[in-house]
């Protein structure tokens, strides 16, 4: 990369660093350090968080699977004498 080209993005960091020679990499060690970090967490945390919620809606969907459907609906119609009025009484 010359001097000529702007950097713009961490991608043309990264570029320019890579083409400094040794000397410049002990100057600019803890910005290599810091470079490394920056690329390395967000997918780490990124990848763990997908993780639990995959797990989570698993877990969510076993739970539901044993709900008996037509029993939380006659809870729900006989809690309110609107709802038995609007719905009738099913059962």
């Amino acid at each position: 990369m010359t001097r000529d080209k702007q950097i713009v993005n961490m991608r043309d960091v990264s570029s320019h660093l890579k083409t400094m020679g040794a000397i410049h990499h002990n100057v600019f060690s803890e910005l290599v350090l810091l470079m490394k970090l920056f690329f390395v967490v967000p997918v780490s945390s990124a990848t763990a968080e997908r993780s639990f919620s995959a797990m989570t809606l698993h877990v969510h969907k076993n739970h539901l699977n044993c709900v008996d459907d037509s029993a939380v609906i006659k809870d729900f119609v006989a809690c309110d004498d609107v709802r038995m009025d609007i719905f009738g009484n099913n059962g």
